[in-house]
This record gives structure tokens, C-alpha cells and sequence, in this order.
């Protein structure tokens, strides 16, 4: 069985990565996975993206036999040109409001979520022949910092990364509105490698997530590994580990007022109740790690290959 995952970015996106990570963990463990690509894609600067070795759609369809299986991400759920692959059809949903509201789950035997929550507003649309899985996406270990403590500096640093179109204006308002507020906000203003983010997550003491359409919110998770205290939206995603004043400060999405009156709040709030927040969300994230992530992935082909 060859495992082929569909790919329809035409710009940078964070949801690159986490198929690219699906295909590399299926790779480690045994499985013939592969990525394909519709429309152009482009090199990313925060993971290796080497684009001559994905082939086209209409190539991945050519090299389709049954047995196969072909992984179709949402905005290709209802694509006509995909009913007559010979391999059996798979979805993975990271984004919710993304999914066309004609899709036909009878076509797809395995339908894959980024993240419980997602899992749970998916199940009752979809037939109980159909099998849903949820595979929340994990945080790679070198990425996890050792604890840390709310930092004592007198103008503590906050970050917030405007990141793939998913904002308004909300991250300049917020910075905006936070400059008399004690806090140093810094607003990174361009794309950035893993590293980058990482060196940037562990050099400030908050960071501001206002993005909330992520099948699981990475920066968030990036956060948590390094020490950052975060405020910010959930999105659907980040009910899967996101829990209010416990290990972050949450805000209905598109609030962004609310978070920043969040971050006004650790200016006041004690330093042990700030650390004891960073120091769950460090617990949490481990939770998330690669090896629970591949076990729940190949489970999920490997029980659906019996079923078949």
C-alpha cells in the first residue's frame, strides 16, 4: 500500500508542515507514504521543501493502484476529478470552516482530524460506516525548553506573529493598544524559520495568539514547549490542550480585546500563578509528543487496511 497525501496550498501555510509530518512518520514507520500537489507551491523558509520531488495531482492519479490510498485534505473533499481514483479515499480535516458543505462522506473510508474537538463537530455529519479518527499533531522534543519561570523583568516582553493571512488587523490593534501598558510587544513581521520562532518564543515572557481557524494550533504549541505564557483564541484546535487559567489565558475567537486585557492582567496578577500556568503548559505539551503521534497515525491505516 502506497499512502498518498494531497496537498492544495498555494502559499505559505502551516498545514504544509503538518501533512509533511504525516508523510514522514509513515515513513519511519514502514509505511510507502508520499506527498502530491495541486496548484503552485512555494518554498518555505520554516521546514525543508524541496518542491521538484512532489509530483502533480494528475501524476499521483496516474500512479494510483487499488490498494492505494489517497489522502484529500478539505478543499478537495468534493472535487469531481478524485470519484474515480482506483485507490480508496481518505479526508484529513484541519480546518473546519474550510470543509465544503456538499461533501459526500459515503465516497471516503477513513476520515482523519487534527484534533478531538474536530473529531467531535465531524462524527454525527458522517456515516457510522465511515471511520473517524482523530491524530493531534505533536511537538518535536528538541523544542522543549527546560522550565522556566515568569520572567521578573521590569517591562516584560510580549510577541505576536500575524502568520498566514488568518488575521485582520487585530495583531496591530493589540499592539496598538498595549503601548502604555508596561508590556515591550514585539509584532513579527515576517515569515521566519522554526528556529527563529523558537529563539523569539524563548526570549519573550507572553505571546499573543490571535489566529483561530488551526486544526491544532502550533505556535501555540511552540509556545508551551518554550516557557511563553500564552493568551490568545482557541479555535476548534486548540480546545484540544488550551485550558483557561490553567495553562494559558483564553479568549472567545476574534476577541482580541479580551486578550488584551489579558495581557494588561499579568502586569498584576502574582508571579507564582503566572509560573505555576507556564510551568502546566510545559506538562501539557509533553503529552503531545512524536511517538504518541505515530502510533495514533499508523493505527488508524493499519485498522482501516483490515477493514478493507
Amino acid at each position: 500500500m502506497t499512502v498518498y497525501y494531497l496537498c492544495n496550498w498555494d502559499s505559505l501555510s502551516g498545514g504544509i508542515r503538518v501533512l509533511y509530518d504525516h508523510v514522514r512518520t509513515l515513513r519511519r514507520s514502514g509505511v510507502d507514504a508520499r506527498l502530491g500537489a495541486t496548484g503552485t507551491f512555494l518554498r518555505c523558509v520554516w521546514f525543508d521543501h524541496k518542491i521538484a520531488e512532489i509530483p502533480g495531482v494528475d501524476d499521483v492519479l496516474d500512479k494510483l493502484r487499488p490498494g492505494d490510498r489517497l489522502v484529500v485534505p478539505e478543499l478537495l473533499l468534493a472535487d469531481p476529478s478524485l470519484r474515480h481514483s482506483p485507490a480508496g479515499l481518505s479526508a484529513f480535516v484541519q480546518n473546519l470552516k474550510l470543509v465544503p458543505p456538499d461533501v459526500d462522506w459515503s465516497r471516503f473510508e477513513l476520515v482523519l482530524t487534527a484534533s478531538t474537538p474536530l473529531f467531535d463537530a465531524l462524527r454525527p455529519a458522517i456515516a457510522d460506516r465511515v471511520s473517524v479518527v482523530a491524530v493531534p499533531h505533536f511537538l518535536a522534543t528538541d523544542l522543549v525548553a527546560p522550565p522556566r519561570t515568569w520572567f521578573a523583568a521590569a517591562r516584560p516582553k510580549a510577541l505576536i506573529n500575524p502568520r498566514f493571512g488568518k488575521h485582520r488587523n487585530e495583531p496591530y490593534l493589540t499592539a496598538r493598544m498595549l503601548e502604555d501598558s508596561g508590556l515591550d510587544v514585539t509584532v513579527a513581521e515576517r515569515p521566519m524559520h522554526r528556529n527563529d520562532f523558537v529563539r523569539l518564543f524563548r526570549d519573550h515572557a507572553l505571546y499573543l495568539h490571535l489566529s483561530y481557524p488551526e486544526g491544532f494550533p502550533g505556535p501555540v504549541a511552540e509556545a508551551f514547549g518554550a516557557g511563553c505564557l500564552v493568551a490568545g483564541f482557541t479555535g476548534l484546535g486548540g480546545l484540544e490542550f488550551m485550558r483557561d487559567g490553567e495553562n494559558c489565558l483564553t479568549a472567545e475567537d476574534g476577541d482580541w480585546r479580551q486578550v488584551v486585557r489579558h495581557a494588561r492582567s499579568v502586569l498584576t496578577r502574582p508571579a507564582a500563578e503566572l509560573s505555576a500556568m507556564i510551568a502546566s503548559a510545559r506538562a501539557t505539551i509533553l503529552r503531545y509528543d512524536e511517538a504518541t503521534f505515530a502510533r495514533r497515525l499508523t493505527a488508524a491505516f493499519a485498522a482501516e487496511r483490515r477493514r478493507r
